[in-house]
């Protein structure tokens, strides 16, 4: 279930402890990519959700609709998932106001 993206692979995973999250990402993701324990870059195991970002994306846009309370972790090359906290924002292009005229 890895993806690429600007020449890097990702995995995704969704952390809920809330019963309600549960059952929705239970209804969207294979049961399958259900998993009990996952070592994190942080050190503690938690039970999480591999899943591809369009999921990530169906469940962040719809976060406050259907009260849905998760975190998202992420998994670059070999490393540990670690907390996501989105993707870069690009900076804004200013124009100059003489190329205007």
């Amino acid at each position: 279930m890895t993806e690429r993206k600007r020449n890097r692979s990702y995995v995704w995973y969704l952390y809920t402890t809330d019963a309600n999250t549960n059952e929705v990402f239970s209804r969207e993701i294979p049961a399958e990519n259900a998993s009990r324990d996952i070592e994190c870059a942080d050190g503690k195991e938690r039970p999480m959700w591999m899943c591809k970002y369009k999921h990530i994306d169906l469940f962040l846009k719809n976060k406050t609709t259907f009260n849905l309370k998760f975190q998202v972790f992420v998994k670059e090359g070999g490393g540990l998932p670690r907390l996501w906290k989105g993707w870069p924002k690009k900076k804004p292009i200013i124009k100059r106001v003489s190329a205007l005229k």
